[in-house]
């Protein structure tokens, strides 16, 4: 059966081919005017008028995407010096294998000799423009929750309550004991690191791989995916959804609720690509979609064009620039005790 044309928006073009579930989108409330920027920003409006009357919940799905521009490397930086550096000076078979659990246990030297140089926040780090956009939701009380793949903690720093914030392949901000699982903070840990010391049998509460997820982060992820059943809208940014269970979570949330994914690698075409593995299924590009956008590009610059489109874009430059004038007011001091209060074990 042929399918209607995507544009001008047609909401579901295969009702009569197995497809029924998405029928309920053509009268939902949630639907997309468009599936694109236009859309979106229609979208994010009305939400911003529903918040006066009741609560909106907006949920964030962040991957490595959205703290490349504040220095941090992702795994598509592979083929970069940074990672090829720590290859040569260690003989790793693959840049991976710093983050390995068998590896780490028999060598701590390259993870920690990786984080101390390009993972672990220093004083000249700053939040990107996106963990701003994200702390404006949550000054609009329009944020949820955010579930983040990223142990950067520049969440934490650019000010995200950290009660919204579930680290779904834990964080640097806290370390256990491979033996008695006695916890510390990172910002010990990471002082001992910075003078050059393996802070053995210390190990940092991240997900390696080849690792369990910790059942303390699991605990957290089921107390907080409620959120993900009852919001009204899902941003998933800066990641591929290459990594379970997180790449799941797209599917949790309710058949009306719209989902944008901002990625820069990704070019939302019916061909297999970046997405397509993924546990949960997108349907940009499909017959059939109804809420599914891809806004491809730099994540920085996608919501600098939304905060434009909405009228925020003033917010979100003060936003940004007082954070910055208090950063260079204090020296980078706000970072490190930022780093340090925020890891202290509970």
């Amino acid at each position: 059966m042929g399918c209607a044309p995507l544009l001008p928006f047609n909401p579901c073009c295969l009702c009569s081919s197995g497809f029924n579930l998405f029928c309920s989108c053509v009268n939902s409330p949630h639907s997309l005017s468009s599936l694109n920027l236009e859309g979106v920003t229609q979208y994010l409006s009305k939400l911003e008028h529903r918040q006066k009357k009741r609560e909106v919940k907006i949920v964030v799905m962040a991957g490595a995407g959205i703290s490349v521009s504040a220095g941090v490397p992702d795994f598509r930086s592979m083929s970069t010096g940074i990672y090829q550096n720590k290859m040569d000076k260690y003989s790793l078979p693959t840049p991976q294998h710093m983050f390995d659990i068998d590896y780490f246990i028999s060598d701590q030297a390259p993870f920690y000799d990786f984080v101390k140089t390009e993972l672990y926040p220093k004083p000249t780090t700053l939040p990107t423009v996106f963990h701003h956009f994200m702390n404006l939701l949550q000054e609009k009380q329009m944020l949820s929750r955010v579930y983040t793949q990223n142990i950067d903690m520049l969440e934490r720093l650019a000010g995200i309550n950290q009660e919204a914030i579930c680290e779904v392949h834990g964080t640097l901000s806290t370390s256990s004991c491979a033996n008695c699982k006695k916890q510390c903070d990172g910002y010990s840990t990471m002082k001992r690191i910075r003078k050059g010391e393996k802070p053995k049998p210390q190990k940092p509460d991240i997900v390696f791989f080849g690792e369990k997820m910790p059942r303390k982060v699991q605990e957290q992820m089921k107390l907080n995916m409620p959120d993900l059943k009852k919001c009204d809208l899902l941003i998933v940014a800066g990641t591929s959804l290459a990594v379970q269970p997180f790449a799941s979570f797209i599917d949790a949330v309710p058949r009306s609720t719209p989902r944008i994914f901002i990625n820069r690698d990704s070019d939302g075409s019916g061909r297999k690509g970046e997405y397509d593995d993924a546990g949960g299924q997108h349907l940009w590009g499909k017959c059939g979609n109804y809420r599914d956008v891809l806004l491809r590009g730099d994540c920085d610059k996608v919501v600098t064009q939304i905060c434009r489109e909405m009228d925020w874009l003033n917010e979100l430059q003060n936003k940004i620039k007082t954070f910055a004038d208090n950063h260079k007011k204090k020296g980078g001091a706000n970072v490190e005790e930022k780093v340090r209060t925020s890891g202290r074990a509970k």
